[in-house]
């Protein structure tokens, strides 16, 4: 007791026992203690900082605590060691409510839940480990910056589908050196052109003009260029823009605190056309990637090939023999073009009504009560004359230009001599159009058609076009792949071979 005298009046105090307040996150368990003793013992026996974390780690995998840490931990390469012992307890807990569908932020916490992961605890095997790690990204991606190159490494490391990485944002230059170097038919070429665009980086809005015929001819023209410098230069186009593969050191799980066992010399990841990994003591990649000119050096040909197609003076510093294959290409486009529309068949609908009224008096004349006169009786072999009979001649001076008069019909009689010659001749198929139908036949290549400065879709038009008076419908058809009706293949190869 004691005495307190305040303002003219005197006061006692009596001190009692009170219940101390327990230490926040004390008392430590013991699993988390015993941590604390692995990760002594391990420094006197001078085992790495990776491996005691991966032995501790393995040691509390089914751990739970339902203590949650209310600060924020913020660390440089996490792990047990970095916390203190009520940090490393609220790691725990953290994790129990992460696995229970808590979406706490995690900081440093959920850094060490990935390498955990990367390690293989609390996983029941390669994929399923690989889930949990994109689970992980969905959740907390934004506080683990390195959680994507983690992920990709834990794929190559333990051999899964290319699929599941191949289409990451890091590998964004390899689908571009990819589109590079593709065929140019036509359902490629739009994502080709975004490609150069890309590399070049181009303005969105720019080029907007007649966008899908400019990725068709640009494409072309790409080819061509790459085709002439491969053969004729030093350097291709494309190794001037990403060069050739090389090899490069690679650092695997770089800056991540895990325990990784070294593959076998001869291990190999082949991730995509440009990029392998190699394994053994050290990780290695060979890879191809833009040069430093690379933008430049595209942007120059894409202002060419404009200008060539457009006719759009542009300022391009463009090589005189890269100019003088574009233009030839350009040019060939055009008169393929030009054929092509020649060659299109257009039906006047206005005059149909007229035609159908002109075949119906037509009919009536022809027909006489229940019988035909007239009919025609013909049987067509090779070397044998074919008899054709009361052929229709249609008067022109009937006054009308639509319907014609069935007073004015004559009908007479003639016979024609067919000589037994080759029905290919009979047929004016050329040379191209013969070998074209020889390679779909007999599933080869068609890359000579490209070579030989001719349009794939124009010999198809024309052989169809050719073909369609034999056999009363298209022979040629595209479902994916050029392809022959199967109803016609065996016909069709006698008349070849």
């Amino acid at each position: 007791m004691r005495f307190l005298y305040e303002r003219g009046k005197l006061y006692n105090e009596v001190y009692h026992d009170q219940p101390i307040k327990p230490r926040y996150g004390y008392p430590i368990p013991e699993q988390i203690k015993a941590v604390r003793d692995i990760q002594k013992q391990d420094i006197r026996l001078g085992i790495t900082r990776n491996q005691s974390f991966v032995k501790a780690a393995r040691l509390m995998a089914e751990y739970e605590d339902d203590f949650r840490y209310d600060k924020k931990v913020s660390r440089h390469k996490p792990a047990y060691d970095s916390f203190s012992d009520i940090e490393l307890r609220g790691y725990f807990g953290w994790r129990t409510g992460y696995k229970k569908g808590e979406d706490t932020p995690g900081g440093s916490f959920a850094e060490v839940y990935m390498y955990e992961l990367l390690s293989g605890i609390g996983t029941a095997n390669t994929m399923d480990g690989y889930e949990k790690l994109r689970e992980l990204q969905r959740r907390h991606g934004s506080e683990i910056p390195t959680i994507e190159k983690m992920i990709i490494d834990y794929v190559i490391y333990n051999e899964l589908p290319q699929e599941l990485i191949k289409n990451s944002d890091l590998f964004r230059d390899d689908r571009n050196i990819m589109a590079l170097m593709g065929m140019s038919d036509e359902q490629q070429c739009i994502s080709r052109f975004q490609t150069m665009l890309e590399v070049a980086k181009w303005p969105e809005r720019a080029l907007l003009d007649d966008r899908d015929v400019l990725a068709v001819v640009m494409c072309r023209c790409f080819d061509k260029v790459q085709a002439y410098s491969k053969k004729k230069r030093k350097k291709s186009f494309l190794e001037e823009l990403c060069g050739k593969p090389s090899r490069w050191p690679y650092l695997l799980f770089n800056g991540a605190v895990v325990n990784i066992e070294p593959k076998g010399e001869e291990f190999s990841y082949d991730l995509n056309h440009v990029r392998s990994f190699y394994g053994g003591t050290n990780w290695s990649v060979k890879r191809m990637s833009f040069s430093d000119k690379s933008v430049e050096l595209m942007r120059s040909f894409i202002r060419a090939v404009y200008a060539s197609f457009s006719g759009k003076d542009q300022n391009s510093n463009t090589s005189v023999w890269m100019k003088k294959l574009i233009d030839e290409e350009c040019q060939a486009y055009f008169t393929e073009k030009k054929l092509l529309e020649e060659r299109r068949v257009r039906i006047d609908f206005s005059r149909l009504d007229a035609i159908r009224e002109s075949s119906a008096v037509i009919r009536d004349k022809l027909i006489v009560e229940d019988e035909l006169e007239g009919e025609v009786r013909s049987e067509v072999k090779a070397g044998h004359e074919i008899e054709i009979s009361e052929t229709c001649e249609l008067n022109e001076n009937n006054g009308s230009d639509d319907k014609p008069n069935p007073d004015d019909l004559k009908i007479e009689t003639y016979t024609e001599s067919v000589e037994n010659n080759d029905p290919t001749d009979t047929l004016q198929l050329t040379d191209l159009e013969k070998r074209v139908i020889s390679a779909v036949l007999d599933g080869g290549e068609l890359g000579f058609v490209r070579e030989e400065g001719h349009m794939l879709s124009v010999v198809v038009d024309g052989i169809n076009e050719k073909l369609y008076d034999y056999f009363g419908d298209n022979v040629l058809y595209d479902d994916g792949e050029l392809q022959i009706y199967e109803d016609y293949m065996d016909e069709l190869r006698e008349l070849i071979n």
